[in-house]
This record gives structure tokens, sequence and C-alpha cells, in this order.
């Protein structure tokens, strides 16, 4: 848990510093108690994007599809038939 330091200028009364830790305390709580987001689809990102007016990013993640492009570069002499 990490440990955090308060210093409060000009010295509250108790009742200021006692409002002020309990509120800390409650937002620490609610801190910890968050769940982490789910991760959300690349189609999901593109339509935010695309609702903004922005070009789609395109990842760097490897997938079928150039994997299938690669396989046709292999071959690009031989033609559609690939005879």
């Amino acid at each position: 848990m990490h440990t955090m330091k308060v210093q409060l200028f000009p010295t509250p009364d108790e009742d200021t510093v006692a409002a002020v830790l309990a509120a800390l305390a409650l937002y620490a709580d609610e801190v910890a108690a968050i769940e982490p987001a789910t991760p959300r689809s690349a189609w999901s990102d593109a339509g935010r994007l695309a609702a903004q007016g922005l070009p789609p990013i395109r990842a760097a993640v490897p997938r079928w599809a150039g994997a299938e492009r690669s396989r046709r570069a292999d071959n690009w002499s031989t033609g559609i038939v690939g005879l």
C-alpha cells in the first residue's frame, strides 16, 4: 500500500483534519474497488475515431490477413489460378 503525507497550511482545527482524512480514506477505498476495464475491440475504437472524423489507426499486430498477403506475395507471378 502506498503511504501518503498530508500537509495542510494554515494548521486547521481537529474537525477539519478528521474530515479531510475521512474523505481521503473514502476516495482510496473507492479507487481500490474499481475493477479494471475490459479491453475494447478494434472495431469499437475505429467507430469512435470515425465518429470524430478521424482516420482509423492501423495496428502493428500480426493478423491472418497479413499472413495471407505474404503467402500471395510468394506466388505473385503465377497468376490468379496459381498455375
